[in-house]
């Protein structure tokens, strides 16, 4: 939350802050306007990006390339298409995610 967001809440100019799902599709938003994401791999990259983002044993296994480690984790289910895509592009997504240090 930025302070510009708190005044904006509390001067009535915005209803609430937004959810951490809101802001999760908002960033997943911004991502797909810059990367291309083909129909096959549209919902596991999704949950895979949202997963970098809020667990940090998915964003360790994806600093260090150890995308092996993922195959193991609950929210991979085993989704190898997922696991090739993203040795095709972990460091530009990792590039994207950590831009603005939100996320790292």
């Amino acid at each position: 939350m930025t302070i510009k967001e708190f005044l904006q809440v509390a001067f009535g100019q915005k209803e609430g802050f937004e959810t951490k799902e809101e802001l999760l599709e908002s960033e997943w938003g911004k991502f797909q306007e810059e990367y291309s994401v083909d129909q096959v791999h549209y919902d596991p990259v999704k949950m895979l990006f949202k997963s970098y983002i809020v667990d940090e044993d998915v964003r360790k296994a994806i600093d260090e390339k150890h995308t092996v480690d993922l195959m193991s984790h609950l929210f991979f289910n085993g989704r190898v298409t997922c696991l090739q895509w993203l040795q095709r592009n972990c460091s530009e997504i990792r590039e994207r995610l950590c831009a603005s240090n939100r996320f790292c």
